[in-house]
């Protein structure tokens, strides 16, 4: 993404030395209000988009809790995210990895995946939160200098943020409810909630009640 060239530069001198396969930033306003703003491929982005539908994973937690958050995927081990890790074993991922961007506020999140189930080692953990650091005045750069031009970016989600506002309007309910409304019936289509708010804005999917049902 162009516009978060600093955001970039520092995920890409860090991840030589993380010991990962993958690579994600979010901007988090709320849980009902994020954008992903660098990806490294696609099993990155989905890994995001999955906690963006569901409304639970590890992102989440270390953006509320200001904590590092870790799911062990491959293993028995329990988890407080069995929903995203279902859906993450899937991709053949074996652990991801959340760490909190910026603290008072924190603006966003770092997340990270590896095929491996294996944790990080002691050093690996301290570079990565050295990484989330460094991370925080990147990123904040980088919003004060996004245009109008940021909704085009593929990694946008302007279009769930139009949906619920459309959702909001017709229902009469706030972008919060529509949000959640939107992740939950993406997730019994078995559709990305960007998929289906595109959909919305794009007409091919009407504001009837039955969406409320």
């Amino acid at each position: 993404m162009d516009s978060f060239d600093a955001t970039r530069a520092v995920v890409e001198r860090y991840a030589p030395s993380l010991g990962v396969d993958g690579i994600a930033v979010a901007v988090i306003v709320t849980a009902a209000i994020r954008d992903l703003v660098y990806s490294s491929d696609d099993v990155a982005t989905r890994i995001d988009e999955l906690q963006f539908t569901l409304g639970t994973g590890p992102c989440l937690d270390a953006f509320r809790s200001e904590q590092t958050m870790i799911s062990m995927v491959g293993t028995d081990e329990g988890s407080p995210w069995p929903l995203f890790d279902d859906a993450v074993r899937a991709l053949d991922v074996g652990a991801v990895f959340a760490l909190p961007v910026g603290t008072e506020p924190t603006v966003g999140v770092l997340e990270l995946y590896r095929r491996d189930a294996h944790p990080w080692s002691p050093v690996t953990a301290a570079r990565a939160a050295r990484c989330a650091g460094e991370l925080a005045s990147a990123v904040r750069r980088d919003v004060a200098g996004v245009g109008d031009d940021a909704a085009d970016d593929p990694l946008s989600r302007a279009s769930v943020h139009v949906a619920a506002g459309m959702m909001a309007a017709r229902f009469r309910i706030t972008a919060d409810e529509a949000v959640v409304r939107l992740r939950s019936l993406a997730y019994a289509d078995g559709i990305r909630v960007t998929q289906l708010a595109d959909d919305i804005v794009g007409r091919r999917v009407e504001l009837t009640d039955a969406l409320l049902d």
